[in-house]
């Protein structure tokens, strides 16, 4: 487990924010940055990207692939994340998780398996 990152989900520094009232449903592919602060259910990806998780938001997702995944919601879904997962206080994260890093605070939840993988991406 590494350091800890900056928990500040800074809306400025977002590409993209889906607020509190959007509920969604569908496939999310972006390149960026992306804040989901409301409801969402369907697949995510993106190539060089990171999805946020604000606190409040709920995830239901079969597929996660992103380059960092950090997580204040309630998400259910299988996260491959090529940088690392974040899952800060009060957050739930049920589904299975293929990084190189991870970070749990303290209080957060996760149920499921966690696969670690090289910097050239293979198993551990």
């Amino acid at each position: 487990m590494s350091s800890k990152p900056n928990s500040n989900f800074d809306e400025s520094s977002m590409e993209t924010v889906l607020a509190k009232d959007v509920d969604c449903k569908g496939k999310l592919k972006f390149s960026k940055k992306v804040l989901i602060k409301g409801r969402f259910e369907g697949d995510i990806e993106t190539t060089d990207g990171s999805i946020y998780i604000g606190e409040g938001a709920l995830v239901n997702s079969p597929s996660i692939k992103t380059g960092t995944f950090s997580n204040k919601g309630k998400v259910v879904g299988n996260v491959e994340a090529k940088v690392r997962v974040e899952q800060y206080t009060g957050s739930n994260l049920e589904g299975d998780i293929v990084t190189k890093d991870v970070y749990f605070e303290t209080g957060s939840t996760f149920n499921g398996n966690c696969t670690m993988i090289s910097d050239d991406n293979k198993k551990l």
